[in-house]
């Protein structure tokens, strides 16, 4: 390889413009290059490294010659935080292979590479350290072969970074090899090692000897050729099956003595294996259905684990046997399933073997073994580009796994499937109303019902990390099972079986599967392939009108989506059951039918859930009566899923306290689920035993969604009223309404993947106080304030940006407000550190009450003119509760009327933790501001509840507060602050959060 800098930037920008004209030039015409390996590999298990020896055919099938190979050297990818895998594994939210220390990542080195045994020039990719190029001595003309070898050494990562790793002497060895890109009709595919993203290999036969300690177990992709190791895991598995389980023991210290195991398969893409000392093993068989064969089932697994894996055999029997009926027949000869850590998801596929990660039970272990081993024909023998189409491979999967189980278990629940739940939870949730359709179909609305899912057909590193199991795994699941309703299950399974008997052990794309079903229906399928796989618009039929006279239903259906897909209407009996259907080829617009009179209770679209739509709310009318299509009320306590047949309302007991209103009981009704709806309400009433008056507080949103750059349009509308002991007017009672009508935009950006967010609202809050004084009038001070605010954020996992506009307008003022915070988290991502900014100046300021003034430290109580935060005293008093603050505007820890202005304000603010053991953080606040040209002070912070609960005792402060102090008696108690986020608590607002 080319050791110097400079050179090795000039060969990458060399290589890659060679590569992109050869993409330029090349024919369409489908080809498939063939690369046949022979590896020698050997474990070091005291120091965790692979020493191995490559040597590989490389057939060029293409049409013409190759001056360049691409290869991946995926174990690069956890060489340091810049390799792609470690930019997006922080961009999904996980540190640990940020702070992992040296000895556990890992790379690949020794490399020396020759082609028919001459040294050939190697070189990085300028981006990814993780692939590479060869520059070939002679071009590579069209059905000529090439022999290229190398020496390579491997260090093994730890496990629960990815796929790749080791926990102890457990290995899971997988992208371990030099591994050439594929070079199709397309062009090059070379492509960095990712999490999120899995991959796109060339086919050939592979012949793989592996040297370890004699009494390790492995198990590996392809047919084990070693007669020795045959018997050996007979043995094992023998031994596993017969011993009372107590009674098992296995050596723990590696043998010093090696064993070369030998393994061979023709047809293959990709070569894992796994090793333990160990292992307990399983093996049983399983006929295929069409050939007859006998395949072999293993299962290699903890002995902790044996209650569980004792079932793995049968489960890998049913999906061989069931994706071999769907699709055609199984054509290895072994399948087998490993237990051991893997952090790329539950479970992970390779040709022959599948990983499965620890703590799997019951039918959840059931779904992902099938799950995995399904991937043997959409991924192992249909070589999709899993990188570019993602869905194809996980999506196409997930449909099978989900008919595997109605097959097997009919309607089962999600109650049924996940072991442990109690059966309160169970019913308090509807979990046994969650079918294995309805919780992929569950999945997708998650995103899709505000507006943040994707398209089908996007590239896998696009993908959020909720849409990549939302929509390629779900929705895609779904949608197949949207085009199986539609042709018909006969057409559906020939298509399929057509498909894979065609492209087995090649590389297929969408156009190829359209095409296959196109040919078997007989139909244009562009309504399913061209528009709705590559559009994020959500179908919503609606049942407009039922109308019975005399023998016939008279239905009026209408689709409000653009999509126009086949849509069935059925009459129901009072069961549910279906009397008769019909079906409408195409549905576009309003549609209206006829239906016989069979006595029907209902009609409903889509009785049997086929239909992957946004709301299916709308889908079902009575026959007879009076509000026919409203659903039946459930009143329910807290909350629950989403019932589309039900008018849910939830309740909760309420219960509040402020200072001046004391202790309120109410009911808090609203109808917010994990699913986002159109409409959404809280009202929660609330009566105060002291003031004998009903307070409370009310909102309501309505949702619209669009296309463009807007992604979500909110009309909120929120109404609160308590009291507060006015300090201006003898802390007299003062009851406070708080009306806030306003409009929240949510923007789209072109990349779902940045980290950016941005947010505009325009609204006015108006507020009202009466003040009752005991023998005098009631006092009223009514305001109008007008908002606008825009806020940008900018989320990553060690830091976080937020950039905050707002003007506020009033008859006396208008008031500016830029506010900039940045956190960063330092010791392993455990430990935060904040600094804040805060400017705000009156563009003008008629004004003369000092409740509008700009403070140092922040609107508390009173001073909270808006009434936009929650105290629980809103007085001056010198009570425990008026210590309450507001962390706005100048921020300061320390109370103090010191600083405020009615011109300008500026200041600084810093919160860190420190790394002990107790949750104990320093602040510090500089200010300045047309009153006072500096001040400042700095404590110690005690937190409680992070953001939510958080204590402040002051240590130093400046002259001018001192002073204050001083003149007006100020304890040291008195200085002592907390803040009391209560809004913070909002589940659905954290929910909101997640997905957004």
């Amino acid at each position: 390889m080319l050791k110097i800098e400079r050179k090795k930037a000039l060969w990458g920008f060399l290589v890659l413009g060679i590569s992109l004209g050869l993409k330029a030039q090349h024919s369409k015409t489908y080809f498939q290059q063939t690369v046949n390996y022979d590896i020698q590999v050997e474990l070091d298990d005291s120091n965790h490294f692979l020493n191995g020896y490559e040597e590989l055919e490389y057939i060029n099938n293409s049409h013409h010659g190759m001056d360049t190979l691409w290869f991946h050297l995926w174990p690069n990818a956890y060489k340091n935080n810049e390799t792609a895998l470690g930019k997006q594994l922080l961009e999904n939210g996980s540190t640990t292979f940020q702070f992992i220390d040296k000895d556990g990542r890992g790379y690949i080195d020794s490399l020396n590479f020759k082609v028919n045994d001459k040294l050939v020039k190697w070189v990085y990719h300028p981006d990814y350290i993780d692939v590479c190029a060869l520059i070939l001595n002679k071009k590579l003309a069209p059905k000529e072969r090439i022999t290229i070898s190398t020496p390579f050494r491997v260090k093994i990562p730890a496990a629960g970074i990815s796929r790749l790793g080791h926990e102890g002497n457990s290995y899971q060895i997988t992208q371990w090899y030099p591994k050439p890109a594929v070079f199709d009709k397309d062009g090059w595919h070379a492509m960095p090692y990712l999490n999120q993203g899995e991959f796109y290999s060339e086919f050939g036969t592979f012949d793989v000897r592996i040297s370890v300690p004699k009494n390790y177990v492995i198990g590996a992709t392809g047919e084990l050729k070693t007669k020795s190791e045959i018997d050996f895991l007979s043995e094992r598995a023998n031994y596993s099956a017969s011993t009372p389980l107590d009674e098992i023991t296995f050596d723990s210290i590696s043998s010093n003595e090696y064993k070369t195991l030998h393994f061979r398969q023709a047809n293959l893409h990709d070569f894992a294996w796994f090793g333990q000392k160990d292992f307990m093993v399983l093996k049983d068989s399983v006929e295929l259905p069409n050939s007859k064969r006998s395949v072999n089932t293993w299962a290699y697994f903890d002995k902790a684990n044996y209650k569980e894996w004792k079932g793995v055999p049968r489960y890998i029997n049913q999906a061989v046997y069931h994706y071999s009926k769907y699709n055609g027949d199984y054509p290895y000869k072994h399948c087998s399933a490993v237990e051991a850590s893997l952090e790329a998801g539950g479970g992970m596929e390779y040709p022959l073997i599948t990983i499965i990660d620890f703590g799997m039970t019951g039918k959840v272990l059931e779904n992902v073994i099938v799950h995995e081993v399904g991937h043997n024909w959409f991924y192992g023998m249909l070589g999709f580009n899993e990188r570019d189409m993602p869905s194809l491979d996980e999506g196409i999967n997930s449909f099978y796994e989900m008919r595997y189980f109605e097959e097997l278990y009919g309607d089962i629940s999600l109650s049924a499937q996940i072991t442990g739940i109690p059966n309160f939870l169970n019913a308090w949730l509807a979990l046994d109303l969650i079918t294995v359709r309805g919780e992929k179909y569950f999945t997708y609305l998650f995103t899709a019902r505000n507006n943040t899912d994707q398209k089908l057909t996007a590239h896998a590193a696009d993908y959020t990390f909720l849409n990549y199991g939302a929509i390629v795994y779900a929705k895609m699941a779904v949608s197949l099972q949207m085009l199986r309703a539609a042709l018909g299950t006969d057409v559906f399974d020939k298509s399929m079986r057509q498909f894979y008997s065609k492209w087995e052990f090649k590389h297929p794309n969408l156009q190829d599967l359209r095409a296959e079903f196109e040919l078997v229906s007989g139909e244009d399928l562009s309504w399913f392939f061209d528009h709705y796989l590559n559009s994020t618009e959500k179908i919503n039929i609606k049942l407009k009108k039922v109308k019975t006279k005399n023998d016939i239903h008279y239905v009026k259906v209408k689709n409000k989506s653009s999509l126009n897909i086949p849509v069935s209407i059925s009459a129901l009996d009072k069961d549910g059951a279906v009397l008769s259907s019909h079906k409408i080829k195409s549905l576009s617009g309003v549609s209206k039918i006829e239906l016989a009179n069979t006595g029907a209770k209902s009609i409903m679209v889509d009785a049997h859930l086929n239909t992957v739509e946004k709301n299916r709310k709308d889908n079902i009318s009575r026959t007879k009566g009076i509000l026919k299509k409203v659903e039946p009320l459930q009143l329910k306590f807290l909350g629950s899923l989403e019932n589309s047949n039900k008018t849910q309302l939830f309740y909760l007991p309420m219960i509040g306290w402020n200072s001046s209103d004391q202790t309120m009981l109410g009911i808090g009704l609203h109808n917010k689920s994990i699913l986002e709806k159109p409409f959404e309400f809280f009202v929660a009433p609330m009566y105060s035993i002291h003031r004998n008056q009903i307070n409370g507080i009310y909102n309501a949103d309505y949702h619209f969604y669009f296309s463009s750059f807007i992604k979500r349009l909110t009309l909120n509308g929120n109404l609160q009223r308590f009291s507060y002991s006015n300090p201006t007017l003898g802390l007299n009672s003062t009851q406070f309404e708080r009306y806030n009508p306003k409009i929240n935009f949510d923007f789209k950006n072109k990349n779902a993947r940045s980290p950016w967010r941005n947010y505009l609202s325009i609204g006015t809050i108006y507020t009202t106080e009466h003040t009752n004084r005991e023998g005098l009038a009631i006092v009223s001070d009514d305001n109008l304030y007008k908002i606008l605010d825009w806020k940008s954020t900018r989320n990553r996992e060690l830091s976080q940006s937020e950039i905050n506009f707002t003007s506020t307008n009033h008859e006396d003022f208008q008031l500016i407000e830029l506010v900039g915070t940045q956190n960063w988290k330092y010791h392993k991502g455990k430990e935060n550190i904040s600094l804040r900014m805060y400017a705000g100046i009156f563009a003008n300021n008629q004004s003369v009450s000092p409740r509008y003034n700009l403070r140092m430290d922040g609107q508390r109580g009173w001073y909270d003119y808006t009434f936009s935060n929650v105290f629980l005293e809103r007085g001056t008093s010198h009570d425990f509760w008026q210590q309450q603050m507001n962390d706005n505007q100048g921020g300061f820890k320390t109370p103090t009327n010191v600083g405020q202005s009615n011109n300008w304000l500026l200041a600084f603010n810093l919160n860190a933790d420190l790394p002990l053991v107790l949750p104990i953080g320093i602040y510090s606040d500089i200010g300045t501001s047309s009153t006072e040209s500096f001040m400042f002070n700095a404590g110690v912070r005690i937190t409680v509840l992070r953001d939510i609960v958080e204590v402040f005792l002051p240590a130093l402060w400046s002259d001018s507060i001192e002073q204050a102090y001083s003149a007006n008696n100020v304890t040291y108690n008195e200085q002592i602050r907390f803040t009391l986020h209560l809004h913070k608590l909002n589940p659905y607002k954290a929910l909101d959060g997640i997905v957004k």
